[in-house]
């Protein structure tokens, strides 16, 4: 069965890091952390305590690019085994995992609305 392999894809890293920064920056996700919690939790700091501020916000963002570097990684060297059998495997597996949380969700949600 033949490989998938990243060597095949035309080298196009300013276009991808132009791509990946739009990307970050339309994606509504740390908009909604930092309106909800991330904030709230800054502002409750006391007065003048600018350190307790920057002691959450420093980690916070080096944990949320930390993390997006290691699953590129991740992504980027399974690639380099995966069959196209394998990567239908592994799509079939997160799609049926999804549908269980979706589906633990809704019924989560039915419970809390019957009570």
């Amino acid at each position: 069965a033949p490989m998938l392999s990243w060597e095949k894809v035309p080298s196009q890293s300013p276009r991808s890091i132009l791509h990946g920064v739009t990307t970050n920056l339309l994606n509504p996700h740390p908009y909604l952390f930092w309106m909800t919690i991330g904030a709230p939790i800054i502002l409750k700091s006391p007065a003048g305590a600018i350190t307790a501020g920057i002691s959450f916000a420093v980690p916070m963002f080096a944990m949320m690019v930390g993390i997006k570097v290691l699953m590129a990684w991740v992504a980027r060297e399974a690639g380099k085994s995966l069959t196209p059998r394998r990567y239908r495997t592994l799509l079939g597996a997160s799609s049926a995992l999804l549908l269980w949380f979706s589906a633990s969700f809704a019924w989560s949600a039915w419970e809390h609305l019957r009570n």
